[in-house]
Order: structure tokens, then C-alpha cells, then sequence
């Protein structure tokens, strides 16, 4: 652990502990604190330690108040500074949550509202609300579709064309047949055309492609955090530039994103598409706020993880220069890897303190009070 983050230790004064929740009795407190926050249009927001507790307190709410909106954001499911992207289905699931967080605040209707988050993903940086309050295709049966507006969407927020649907993030046109499989959506849907006239739209099994039950419209987001649009791909060559000055002619991450092509990993230079990054709490607005009662210990740790990853990263690209070899990184691919400063995409304990204290956050431990 770095001497910054060793003296950065978690503040428990800003944090009012609640005594006596242990699992079970957790769920029960988060319930009765969403019916609260229904009065106020609040969504009662739970930061747990891991993803394991997100699922078993969405199962746990979801018996409790059959009524409410449980909301859950996955973190990646990738390393810090890693060569390789999150899960298509991890990222369809933190966009579609992000998206929503954003139609909440337009609704007037008024239900009890839980989002369950991890440590891990509430101290990432996030793509700014804007990016994906602009990026939005839609369709209904009976209705127009423009094909070739529908395939710019597709092509510049994230989706995959392909012969033949079968994950999150696909698609495919033979003729008036367009197969969409949605970011975030748990099965692929069918949409059958006459000219520009939407005759119907269907779900279908991947697996066997047969339709089955009909659908009456659908809303398109991206399907990635990031757009290959020409505003991202000169926000990227300009910050990445400025980090790393001239790239080489080997550079491929460089390469890919200049010619608006995906690259396995680009996730981890999310910072450089936009000219600000923003954070959970941006798409929240007020909300009640509650924590596992490790949650700021956990952060910490999380913290000096990711601050060892891009000291490793940084020391393998110095340790090539001490060779006089080229400015990469050979551990793996041999390909070049220079990564972005931590802060740019995480939040440091200073800054989870500031953004945090405002919702007078509460630590749900299942001890009893001591005496």
C-alpha cells in the first residue's frame, strides 16, 4: 500500500451505524427505508461489499416488497488496467441501470425504489448521464422505422453485426428481417418490416431462432460505455496524446480507435472519450444512502489495489526503457500498454468522503450495539 492511501484510512465519523440488521434483517430495514423514500421520489441506495450480497438481497427484497423496483450495477468483472473488456451481459446490465436511473427522474409515478451496488462499482468513474440521455433509438409495432439511422445507431454505440443473434449486443439484416439482441435484455427480439412499416416485432430463442411471443415496442441504448462517434474518437486522440505524447506506429489501441474500430480493453481508457467523467451519485440525485458495515475498510483496499495495478503497469513500462527496447509492455501480448492515471478513473478516499457525506450515509452491521 502506497503512504498516501496507508494515511488515508476510512473516516467512521461521517458514517451513523445502524446495530442489530444481520442478513435478513437487513433487507427488512432497506424495505421499510424504500416505502419512507417513496413519499420524496428518493431511491434508497445500498452499497454492498461484493456481488454476492447484491444477489441475495435482490432475492431477498424481491419476496419482501413484490411492488418495489430493485435496481441492481454490477462492477466489471475484469482487473484494473487488464487487457481484456467486461462481459458484454456486465456492461448490458450497468447500462440499462444507468438508463433508467435517468428515466426515474422524469417518471411521476410513485413505487418504492432500491438500487443494489458493490464498493467495487460505485468508486469507478462513470461515462456522464448526457451520453446516454442522447443516445436512444426506439420502435413500435405499426410504426416507421429508418433502417439506415437505425443500422448509424447500432454501428457507433456498441453493437456487433453479425450472421446470426445470439448474445447481448448483436445484430443482424437479411432483407426486411432486422434481430436485435438489446443491451441488458434477457432475450433477443425479432422485428419483421414492409418497407419502413414495423408489421411486428417478436421475441426469439437464441439457440433454436424460432419467435415466440410478441412484443409491442422497444427502446435501444448502447451497449457500451463508450460511442466510437467522431466527438469520442477526437476526445480520445487528444487526451491520449496529451498523456503519452506521439503514439508509435505500433500502437494498436491507438490505431483502433482512430479508425472507429472496437478494441478488446478500451474500457480501461474510458476517461479519454469524454472531456468529463461523472459518478453513481450523479445519476442518483437524492437518495437514501446505506453500506455494509465493512464497506469503508473494503474501499480502502480496493483503493491500494488499483494503485498497485498501475504501478505494475507503469514499472514494466519503464523497466523496458531501462533495456532500451520500445516503449511496451511485453508481459502478455507484446503490444503497447500505457496506462491512464488511477484518479482519472476511480474515486480517491478524499473524493468518496466529499460526494458521500452529503447523503449522511448509514453502516448496516449485524452486531448489537456495544455498551
Amino acid at each position: 500500500m502506497s503512504e498516501g492511501l496507508a494515511k488515508a484510512l476510512p473516516d467512521l465519523n461521517m458514517y451513523r451505524t445502524i446495530y442489530g440488521l444481520p442478513e435478513g434483517a437487513d433487507a427488512l430495514w432497506l424495505a421499510d427505508q424504500a416505502r419512507q423514500a417513496m413519499r420524496d421520489d428518493k431511491v434508497v441506495t445500498h452499497i454492498a461489499l461484493d456481488d454476492g450480497r447484491v444477489d441475495m438481497l435482490a432475492k431477498l427484497l424481491a419476496f419482501i416488497e413484490p411492488d418495489a423496483e430493485i435496481l441492481t450495477f454490477p462492477s466489471w468483472d475484469c482487473l484494473p488496467y487488464d487487457r481484456v473488456s467486461p462481459n458484454r451481459s456486465v456492461i448490458g446490465a450497468r447500462v440499462k441501470t444507468l438508463c433508467r436511473l435517468i428515466e426515474i427522474k422524469k417518471e411521476q409515478k410513485r413505487r418504492p425504489r432500491i438500487l443494489l451496488t458493490t464498493v467495487n462499482a460505485a468508486s469507478q468513474k462513470l461515462t456522464p448521464p448526457s451520453f446516454f440521455d442522447q443516445a436512444h433509438f426506439g420502435a413500435s409495432k405499426g410504426g416507421r422505422v429508418d433502417i439506415e439511422a437505425m443500422q448509424s445507431f447500432l454501428a457507433g454505440n456498441g453493437y456487433e453485426r453479425v450472421q446470426t443473434v445470439r448474445e447481448s449486443g448483436e445484430f443482424a439484416i437479411r432483407g426486411g428481417i432486422v434481430d436485435l439482441f438489446p443491451s441488458g435484455w434477457e432475450m433477443p427480439i425479432r422485428m419483421d418490416l414492409f418497407g419502413d412499416e414495423v408489421e411486428s416485432i417478436k421475441y426469439f430463442d437464441p439457440v433454436d431462432q424460432r419467435s415466440t411471443e410478441a412484443v409491442e415496442g422497444f427502446s435501444l441504448y448502447p451497449v457500451s460505455e463508450y460511442a466510437l462517434d467522431e466527438i469520442s474518437i477526437q476526445n480520445f486522440r487528444s487526451g491520449y496524446r496529451e498523456l503519452f505524447g506521439l503514439p508509435k506506429s505500433d500502437d494498436p489501441l491507438y490505431s483502433s480507435i482512430s479508425e472507429a474500430r472496437p478494441y478488446n480493453g478500451a474500457e480501461h481508457w474510458l476517461p479519454l472519450f469524454f472531456k468529463e467523467m461523472a459518478t453513481l451519485f450523479d445519476y442518483l440525485g437524492e437518495s437514501a444512502l446505506s453500506i455494509d458495515a465493512q464497506g469503508p475498510e473494503a474501499l480502502g483496499a480496493r483503493l491500494s489495489q488499483i494503485e498497485d495495478f498501475y504501478q505494475a503497469r507503469q514499472t514494466l513500462a519503464q523497466a523496458s526503457k531501462a533495456r532500451k527496447k520500445k516503449d511496451n509492455d511485453v508481459s502478455l501480448s507484446g503490444s503497447v500498454y500505457q496506462p491512464i492515471p488511477w484518479k482519472m478513473h476511480y474515486i480517491d478516499e478524499a473524493a468518496w468522503q466529499e460526494i458521500t457525506q452529503s447523503y449522511q450515509p448509514q453502516l448496516l452491521s449485524p452486531f448489537r450495539k456495544p455498551d
